[in-house]
């Protein structure tokens, strides 16, 4: 497995204006502006205990919170995560979170792993940590809309397949991209939208963009959501305004 190191500016802030909430849902904010606060990180890989995290209303992680997916992982990034004192914390799984693609893992878990990971126990611990882990569903919090889904393009057929990888361009993307409500206001995936901070390179090559084309023309073709945040092209760290939307790569751990 690769190395992996946290990025010196680690963090990716967004903020949502909070709704007026008919049903009288409300948060314990230290920020007291009437904005909800989201923390954004992804892609820690393992490094978790070194992130540093200002105090916000919503964490959000974007994905590979493991190296390898294993129940060992899982339950250290699970002791972390209890430690934190969010009211809410979002979750979509990625690529390296290996037995989170249930289906997927049971016909490939020896490629990886010598011994059978329990998909059903990791998903125990990270409900018992507090994470509601969004896989094509939505959730609303004071007001604000959040949608998730860990699906992604599958790897190069030079790379070893892992989880929640669907065919570049396939039928299965499309139906995936398809089911986000038009009424979102925070999109949460593992990919990039291609050509939005997704610029990276494999064994040497030259830099490519390997984030969804059909994730990117969904989200030009519609009503945009105000924040889109994502990770798992390292490199592509960072943040983009446009005119609908703040893209946010918050990918925290680089390739040394």
């Amino acid at each position: 497995l690769k190395h992996f190191e946290l990025e010196k500016a680690i963090l990716a802030y967004c903020r949502v204006r909070r709704r007026q909430v008919g049903n009288g849902e409300a948060i314990s904010s230290e920020i007291g502006d009437g904005r909800l606060r989201c923390v954004a990180i992804s892609d820690t890989h393992m490094l978790h205990w070194k992130i540093e995290l200002p105090p916000g209303d919503v964490l959000i992680h974007c994905g590979d919170f493991t190296n390898n997916g294993t129940e060992e992982e899982c339950r250290d990034f699970c002791d972390w995560a209890k430690s934190l004192s969010f009211p809410h914390k979002l979750l979509v799984c990625g690529n390296h979170d290996l037995p989170c693609d249930e289906s997927w893992y049971r016909e490939h878990w020896k490629e990886w792993h010598s011994e059978r990971q329990s998909s059903s126990e990791i998903y125990r611990m990270l409900q018992a940590a507090g994470f509601e882990v969004l896989h094509g569903t939505s959730c609303s919090i004071a007001g604000v809309k959040f949608y998730g889904s860990p699906i992604q393009p599958a790897q190069p057929s030079s790379r070893t397949e892992m989880a929640f990888g669907r065919m570049r361009g396939g039928q299965e993307l499309k139906e995936e991209w398809k089911k986000i409500p038009k009424d979102v206001d925070v999109l949460i995936t593992h990919t990039p939208p291609h050509q939005i901070m997704d610029e990276t390179q494999y064994a040497g090559k030259r830099k490519k963009h390997i984030g969804c084309e059909i994730l990117r023309q969904v989200l030009y073709g519609r009503r945009a959501p105000a924040v889109h945040a994502f990770g798992h092209v390292h490199p592509g760290y960072g943040s983009l305004q446009e005119p609908k939307t703040l893209f946010i790569n918050c990918a925290s751990a680089t390739d040394r």
